[in-house]
């Protein structure tokens, strides 16, 4: 790639003591679009004209976004064009089992029960441990 002098020197404006640079927007516009022609990677691009690959990747990405609006609706505070990536998650708010649960039983050796006024967590105890009897239907194989 061949570096275009008068870019070079249009580029910084002006170096701080502390290192950072302030460039010149122009400039800065024909080097995004220098490294978005294809004519050389966007790293070689940087180290041609002695700009740090990442920052010339963050000028090429708010380039991209300048020119697709999003960056503008930001500003003015209206929700982007593009959906999260999330899913929000709502919970549903736990009601109490009030209602009273009637469970008729008749087991495979023939014995019945008939158990009345359970709670929605008893029925979730006494199941497992129902199933797990040696006459239950479940553990035959």
């Amino acid at each position: 790639m061949v570096r275009n002098e008068d870019l070079a020197r249009r580029l910084v404006v002006r170096r701080g003591a502390n290192g950072n640079c302030t460039y010149d927007e122009s400039a800065k516009r024909e080097l995004i679009e220098l490294g978005q022609s294809g004519v050389a990677s966007v790293a070689k691009v940087a180290q041609t004209y002695g700009v740090n690959p990442n920052q010339l990747h963050n000028w090429i990405a708010l380039y991209r976004e300048e020119r697709t609006g999003s960056a503008v609706a930001r500003l003015r505070g209206a929700p982007e064009s593009q959906s999260s990536p999330f899913i929000p998650v709502v919970a549903a708010p736990i009601v109490p089992a009030t209602q009273e649960i009637k469970l008729d039983i008749t087991f495979a050796n023939g014995i019945q029960a008939d158990l009345g006024g359970l709670s929605r967590d008893d029925v979730l105890i006494l199941l497992p441990m129902l199933a797990s009897l040696p006459c239950s239907a479940s553990t035959r194989r």
